[in-house]
């Protein structure tokens, strides 16, 4: 995997919608850099929780 790999994913889920052209792009992200699809997966989940947080900071801080 390469350092920008979870950037990139977090650029696209950023708004917090996830759609199909953004499943084909990570898709062929994952193919084209043989990437292992289940760290995708997990890079995808660890941003889910890192929204969640960012959000409640957001709820304390504002």
């Amino acid at each position: 995997m390469r350092i920008n790999d979870p950037e990139i994913l977090g650029i696209i889920v950023s708004d917090s919608v996830f759609d199909d052209s953004e499943k084909e792009f990570i898709n062929h992200m994952v193919e084209r850099c043989n990437m292992d699809s289940g760290l995708v997966d997990k890079m995808n989940d660890l941003l889910n929780v890192y929204s969640n947080v960012y959000q409640e900071i957001e709820v304390v801080v504002l």
